[in-house]
């Protein structure tokens, strides 16, 4: 019955931790669902209840699928961004050289201008 109750209130924090910007609710489900898993399969083992401690084995089971896949995108995602990081910076860079030249050049040209 525990990995039951377990699981179901862990399933409401891996699909929360679906959302964009709530990834971290998956790290609170994943211990939850360890100890539900664990708990669903140690009463499987006593044959107590055994139909929900199914049950909550599956969903635990399920569950911890989603957070994995979940968690194997944002990694691969933040990864995909950080190795991109280094290239954005020294184009900016480049882009801001460059708007300093275009100010310089404007400066001289008003210079010349105003003679």
């Amino acid at each position: 019955m525990t990995s039951l109750i377990l699981g179901i209130i862990s399933l409401f924090f891996v699909l929360m931790g679906l959302i964009p910007f709530l990834g971290i609710m998956i790290w609170i489900a994943l211990p939850l669902l360890f100890i539900g898993l664990a708990l669903g399969i140690a009463g499987i083992a006593k044959n107590k209840r055994r139909g929900i401690n199914i049950a909550g084995t599956v969903i635990c089971g399920i569950c911890i699928i989603m957070g994995g896949i979940r968690l194997a995108a944002g990694w691969a995602t933040t990864k995909n961004v950080v190795d991109k990081a280094p290239n954005s910076i020294d184009k900016l860079n480049d882009t801001a050289d460059k708007l300093d030249n275009l100010s310089e050049s404007l400066k001289k040209l008003n210079d010349s201008l105003n003679k």
